[in-house]
């Protein structure tokens, strides 16, 4: 159009009523009113427009076939809506007049609802409600009943009727539920019919009217065939939930019921929507949020993805209905645990529910102290459900924590217990989807720290004393298939010395009173039991460094092992004190140096810069540059090797083949292996001497060959090892303090 004037429409129009063919005309002028109210702008080509549209409406008035009649419904709907909108004002009520004249004639379902929609409720109260509705009624063919209804009805939700009290609104609904007839409708057309009577009582009512609606709805659909309405169904409740709260609609089990009947493709995004509309702490949707748990996860596996959306949204609507009364929520729990599947964010929500309840609790009455133990029942009975050992180990740290934070010592040590009993089942690798081999060894590390730091504060056993559980991390450790590059099995011995340490120090952040163990330090075995933890920590890990170095000088995992160790022992022991820290120390700083080809590296010399501002520059000097014979003070720390000298002869060196630290028990190392055979010689096969570790105290027989070689050294044969050094080695004692 590349004059937009008035004249031009109108010319065109007049040319449009030349064409013979009625639809072409339609569609023709259907075209002519989109690119004017492109290009035209005000209301001057208004009146060349509706003469326009009288034209279309004179034309569909000689067509007497309803079928034919619906075609021109499209067209008819734009060009009404643009001259209602955007046309004259002053010809609004004529073209309502002309429109409303014509289409009751023809009484076409579908011309019907393009006129209900196109007019506003104050339009629909000038031509008369009971009107509109009679004429609705006249229908015969329900589906022509049931589109003319959906119209009227939308028409009506978009706005308020003037002066329409609530007794004359619920006559109203009568009215229309009367005229729809919904008993004699066909399933599909019952099916629109309802939805618009949803979404009227939606924007007018309340959820009381729409209860009644989805129980009708229900009944109609009970004997029908799913197949059938699974679309329509779910669009129904989703605009339900669009144009109401969904809050006040979980209290219907209707609804329940009709979300069950749409398929599980559909049925996922509605279910979303209605959870996350439950409210919180209010045991009225309990019921039915739970039956929408169960639904939402059968329908999209939540089960199988545990970290998907829909998991995590059941896992918050468990938390936020789960009642307050504690005899309500363990019923709750139990009903949960018994509805939903195995999902390991599930079962790890309902414990977690449980133990804060416990945590929440002032445990000042016998009767809450027993409400506290049913909790704990519940919370050590689904914890072996777990899938995953790692989860079932840190779940149940957690409990244990708690039982001891409140005093519960029987249930702290069954869930210990339970604990313990996990390790063995940790899985040292794991298979991924694409085939993938990865390692476990962080996740190992990190659980057994968090064990650690537990057992080194719970109160002692009756049978096995104080920091029995120390023992057991040690034996498992050493039967744990570790990954050949991670160090992970000697951060956790050093960890043991670090807490052991702190506790002598009193320096934890955190103690279980009510357990009696704020007085340990007052306790000669406690004291005993913590610094042979220490001590045979470091041993354990000073045995195997050696192990490393014996097998390759330049190990790769040396430098990390030693550097972590000198750390540990600088930071957290005495060694400006202590003869057995400074000498650990010492140990740890040359195998980490030698392993690094000799040169001091950067992580070595940070270290050494750090342990200068806890000690003076001489005490760290004294310790990074202590000179003595490093295989004899690993011989006296119970790590043997065979120690060439310059002749080829063994200079009064133990040998121990394929030895195996077993047991860590008071800070000694007990040595046990497939061979034992234990050489003890200077140069001379007469001296040999047989150790049988089982029949003698290890210890004893190491301090005994080192006394041996302090004697052949003293008699010039021990090689060039400063004697009185080695003798001041030799009488510092194993339980000094780290």
């Amino acid at each position: 159009m590349r004059s937009a004037m008035p004249e031009v429409v109108e010319r065109l129009a007049g040319q449009i009523r030349g064409i013979a063919d009625p639809l072409v005309a339609s569609h023709i002028r259907w075209y002519l009113f989109l690119r004017s109210a492109e290009v035209l702008h005000g209301t001057e080509w208004a009146a060349p427009l509706t003469q326009c549209y009288f034209d279309q409406l004179q034309m569909i008035q000689s067509c007497k076939h309803g079928g034919t009649i619906a075609l021109y419904a499209p067209s008819l709907q734009w060009m009404l809506d643009t001259l209602l909108v955007h046309g004259n004002t002053d010809d609004r009520q004529r073209i309502i007049s002309k429109t409303v004249e014509v289409f009751l004639e023809l009484k076409c379902a579908k011309l019907s609802a393009v006129l209900f929609r196109a007019l506003d409720v104050k339009d629909l109260v000038n031509i008369g409600i009971d009107t509109l509705l009679s004429h609705i009624s006249s229908y015969k063919d329900p589906e022509d009943r049931a589109v003319a209804l959906h119209g009227f009805c939308l028409a009506i939700v978009d706005g308020e009727v003037p002066g329409a009290t609530r007794a004359a609104k619920t006559a109203l609904l009568s009215e229309i539920h009367g005229v729809a007839d919904l008993d004699s409708m066909p399933v599909q057309q019952f099916m629109v019919a309802v939805e618009a009577l949803l979404l009227l009582c939606a924007a007018h009512f309340g959820p009381k009217q729409i209860h009644v609606i989805l129980r009708l709805t229900r009944e109609k659909l009970a004997n029908e065939t799913t197949n059938l309405v699974e679309g329509p169904l779910s669009n129904m409740i989703s605009k339900l939930i669009q144009h109401f709260p969904p809050g006040p609609l979980l209290t219907s089990a209707d609804l329940v019921t009709l979300v069950r009947m749409v398929s599980s493709q559909l049925r996922g995004e509605i279910i979303v929507n209605l959870l996350r509309a439950v409210p919180s702490g209010n045991e009225a949707y309990m019921a039915v949020a739970l039956e929408l748990c169960r639904i939402l996860e059968q329908s999209q596996g939540v089960g199988a993805a545990t970290d998907s959306e829909f998991t995590r949204l059941v896992s918050k609507t468990l938390i936020s209905v789960c009642p307050n009364d504690p005899e309500s929520k363990l019923a709750f729990l139990c009903e949960a645990r018994h509805t939903l599947s195995d999902a390991e964010v599930l079962r790890s929500t309902l414990i977690y529910i449980a133990l804060r309840t416990i945590d929440s609790l002032a445990l000042t009455t016998r009767k809450r102290r027993n409400i506290a133990k049913v909790f704990f029942a519940f919370a050590h009975v689904t914890i072996p459900a777990l899938q995953s050992p790692f989860t079932r180990l840190r779940t149940a740290l957690t409990a244990t924590a708690i039982a001891f934070k409140k005093g519960l010592v029987s249930n702290g040590e069954g869930l210990m217990h339970l604990c313990v009993s996990i390790l063995p089942d940790l899985e040292p690798f794991t298979n991924t989807t694409d085939g993938t081999v990865v390692p476990n060894d962080a996740a190992t590390k990190d659980a057994i720290i968090q064990l650690i730091s537990i057992a080194a504060v719970v109160p002692p056993h009756a049978k096995y004393g104080h920091l029995y559980l120390f023992e057991s991390i040690l034996q498992w450790s050493d039967k744990y298939t570790w990954p050949i590059s991670s160090t992970a099995k000697y951060t956790i011995w050093l960890a043991i010395a670090r807490v052991a340490t702190r506790l002598l120090k009193n320096e934890l952040l955190y103690s279980y009173p009510l357990c009696g163990t704020s007085h340990n330090l007052s306790d000669p075995t406690f004291i005993s039991a913590a610094s042979d933890a220490a001590v045979g920590a470091i041993k354990r890990t000073l045995f195997n460094v050696h192990r490393l170095q014996a097998d390759s000088p330049q190990h790769p995992l040396l430098h990390d092992i030693c550097l972590e160790g000198f750390e540990t022992v600088m930071t957290f022991g005495q060694p400006n004190k202590s003869q057995f820290a400074k000498s650990a120390a010492s140990l740890f700083w040359k195998v980490g140096k030698e392993s690094n080809s000799g040169v001091i590296s950067k992580e070595l010399e940070r270290a050494r810069e750090y342990a200068v501002r806890s000690y003076s520059e001489q005490e760290v000097n004294e310790v990074v540059y202590l000179d003595y014979k490093k295989d004899l003070v690993f011989e006296k720390f119970g790590c043997r090797m065979a120690t060439e000298s310059a002749s080829g002869a063994v200079g009064g060196a133990v040998v121990v083949e394929d030895e195996q630290i077993d047991t860590v028990k008071r800070g000694y190392v007990s040595i046990e292996g497939k061979s034992t055979k234990q050489h003890l010689s200077a140069g001379d096969s007469s001296t040999t001497k047989h150790v049988d570790p089982t029949t003698s105290e290890p210890e004893e027989a190491i301090a005994a060959d080192a006394l041996d070689y302090l004697a052949e050294a003293e008699n010039g044969n021990g090689g060039d090892a400063d004697v009185d050094e080695i003798a001041a080695l030799e009488g510092a004692a194993a339980e000094d303090d780290l």
